[in-house]
């Protein structure tokens, strides 16, 4: 049993939305002479109002260029494997079990009792039932999980490890060798043209995986742990 993961978002327009409507919220909180402080770049945007709207519906736009992105993506990976397995083992690979999940959105749910907007930051959905990825990182495991429903964390759970250490930070505390050494000891292949950058990937960067999932049994239940054996990376 082996496993494809495929990592994407809406490629940096999610961002450009983002940094536009931010910009808008920033203009008309000054005029509205909002208590939250300019400097925190919290400003917000009223649903009811016009600039709220707009802001929902490129948003939705965004996450369904996000899903379609994956789709995609998945599909011509799906594609390469069968080409090149069938091609040198004679064995046509059958996939089942696709999913596709958001982790970086808002949406409108019903939690106790009232109509919130949810913002999943570095989380996904996890009502009952629902199948999600929580992956780790280079080199360690990551989870297929099935979601519990779990009313006080707004059906959510984690998407990931997590940082414990920035980009930056991780660039600055680990060297390309040592994460090229650690891969090539556990024997996974990295497939990446320019490498000065991967250690913003290393998977010492991140938090235990196995806490965090240690950590979240009331959120979700583990269905397939799956261990990194290569990573391609653009």
């Amino acid at each position: 049993m082996c496993g494809i993961m495929l990592h994407s978002g809406s490629r940096h327009f999610g961002n450009i939305v983002g940094q536009y409507f931010n910009k808008i919220a920033h203009e008309l909180n000054d005029r509205w002479f909002s208590e939250v402080p300019s400097e925190w770049n919290l400003p917000f945007l009223p649903v009811d109002t016009d600039e709220g709207q707009r802001y929902l519906a490129w948003m939705q736009l965004c996450m369904d260029f996000a899903y379609e992105n994956r789709a995609i993506m998945l599909s011509k990976v799906k594609d390469i494997f069968v080409k090149h397995i069938t091609k040198y083992t004679g064995i046509v690979p059958e996939f089942s079990g696709e999913i596709n999940c958001h982790h970086n959105y808002a949406a409108q749910e019903n939690h106790f009792g009232r109509n919130v907007w949810v913002h999943r930051k570095g989380a996904i959905r996890a009502r009952e039932g629902d199948m999600g990825i929580i992956p780790g990182a280079m080199g360690s495991y990551s989870y297929i999980v099935r979601g519990k429903g779990n009313p006080d964390s707004f059906m959510s759970s984690s998407h990931g490890a997590g940082r414990a250490y920035s980009r930056t930070a991780a660039l600055d505390k680990f060297s390309v060798e040592s994460v090229m050494v650690d891969l090539k000891a556990q024997d996974v292949v990295l497939a990446k043209n320019n490498k000065s950058d991967v250690a913003e990937e290393s998977r010492f960067a991140y938090k235990d995986i196995g806490d965090v999932m240690a950590n979240q049994t009331d959120l979700t239940e583990p269905v397939k742990r799956l261990f990194t054996v290569g990573v391609i990376k653009g």
